[in-house]
């Protein structure tokens, strides 16, 4: 996996792109997952693009939305489209993240499902026209908070620039086992999200409307929380060459991350010895 530093770790603290981009090249990150809000103010200045950021060895593997999409607006959505192009075009990226609208799966009347549809198809065919693909963030209180809603849009808005932004936590989040929602989405996904939290109690509370009120102690690093990434890595193949999105939003944001990292790099590097030895004997 090719790790992307998060930069909405930083939401509440005082600190430049250039100390973010310094951070994740020392904690051997490779990439930024630029959050647009960042993206979107970063615009001012033509100094900070893609060229600058590759003096630090790192890129922008996507930019990720904040906004739901606009159940009622088309053109506020496909106006958003242009705006996150432009700003993956500034980073030299090709991968702008969204939501699947803002209303549960089984709370959604045929009649929204097949709006969404529509306007999901119309915001991928206008990032398709800038050579970027629209990923949809798996989620919870979306469209896309369950694996049969998911493989259900993909098939209804069927094209090739639309894909998935696999947050593993929020599948689990809604009641599936995320190494088999895996087996029926990994052709389809481009980015893969790593979060977790202490206690089952904070689920209630796991929704994008939520995640800035939580508090500090409900989250926990990736690899010590209530969810088993351990075993998930186990039964799952996952390329090596997947973006794989860490974001901390509890407090000492770099230290969790450099640890976070360290840890998985590790716990990956212990699979694959094991991998290649069952390939062999297989």
């Amino acid at each position: 996996m090719q790790y992307s530093l998060g930069t909405r770790s930083f939401r509440h603290h005082l600190i430049s792109i250039t100390d973010i981009a310094r951070f994740a090249k020392r904690a051997q990150f490779t990439s930024i997952d630029l959050w647009a809000t960042h993206a979107k103010n970063l615009m001012a200045d033509p100094h900070f693009n893609g060229p600058w950021l590759s003096q630090f060895e790192l890129r922008v593997s996507m930019i990720s939305d904040v906004e739901y999409t606009q159940q009622d607006n088309q053109h506020t959505s496909l106006d958003r489209i242009e705006r996150l192009c432009e700003q993956a075009w500034r980073w030299n990226c090709d991968k702008i993240q969204t939501y699947a609208g803002s209303i549960a799966s089984h709370e959604s009347s045929d009649y929204h499902f097949q709006h969404t549809v529509e306007q999901l198809y119309q915001m991928t065919e206008r990032a398709a026209k800038h050579d970027v693909k629209l990923l949809i963030k798996t989620q919870a209180n979306t469209l896309a908070d369950n694996t049969a809603s998911i493989l259900r849009l993909l098939n209804k808005v069927q094209h090739p620039a639309l894909s998935i932004d696999f947050d593993v936590l929020n599948i689990w989040c809604a009641g599936e086992y995320p190494a088999e929602s895996w087996q029926q989405l990994n052709a389809y996904t481009r980015h893969l999200e790593l979060n977790n939290i202490n206690s089952t109690k904070a689920l209630s509370l796991f929704s994008p409307k939520q995640m800035e009120h939580f508090p500090a102690d409900a989250y926990a690093s990736t690899l010590d929380g209530i969810f088993d990434y351990k075993k998930f890595f186990e039964q799952t193949d996952i390329s090596a060459n997947l973006d794989t999105s860490l974001t901390w939003y509890g407090d000492a944001p770099q230290k969790t991350l450099q640890q976070d990292v360290s840890k998985l790099r590790q716990l990956i590097a212990e699979k694959q010895p094991v991998a290649i030895l069952n390939a062999a004997n297989g």
